[in-house]
């Protein structure tokens, strides 16, 4: 069996014209693939409130969109906000400082801002920055 390709683990290798390994990609993303930030709302509670769904990883590349995001909603005079963490996949430092930064411009008391649908890893980040303080935080239940 000298032409079939080396075996290792579950991928097999192919060999280039160079003689080195070469892993065959990825057909399907997986979460610790980078993910672009997606963000999206929409008025709730009769105009009173806005929800907003996060998508993706929320790191310094989302900043442009919440800036966006913090712009057009400046003038409405709506506090109240809750945040959707569920296609949510990683939440950098940056990420963090963008939430706090929100917070600040809008002005807002912790109990105007919720942010739902955190999975457990979004969850222990949140509590070791200490912001469940600053925001109502309410995890992902398991069923």
């Amino acid at each position: 069996m000298k032409n079939s390709a080396p075996f290792i683990g579950n991928e097999y290798l192919t060999l280039s014209s160079d003689k080195k390994p070469l892993k065959r990609p990825r057909a399907t993303a997986t979460p610790q693939d980078k993910c672009p930030p997606q963000l999206d709302w929409h008025p709730i509670n009769n105009g009173h409130g806005i929800k907003v769904y996060l998508a993706g990883d929320l790191t310094l590349s989302a900043l442009t969109l919440w800036r966006k995001f913090i712009r057009e909603t400046a003038n409405n005079g709506i506090h109240q906000f809750e945040l959707d963490f569920k296609g949510v996949h990683r939440l950098s430092l940056a990420g963090l400082a963008i939430l706090l930064l929100f917070k600040e411009s809008k002005q807002a008391q912790p109990s105007n801002i919720t942010l739902t649908q955190c999975n457990e890893a979004l969850y222990k980040r949140l509590a070791w920055s200490g912001l469940t303080e600053e925001f109502i935080v309410r995890p992902t239940r398991k069923l």
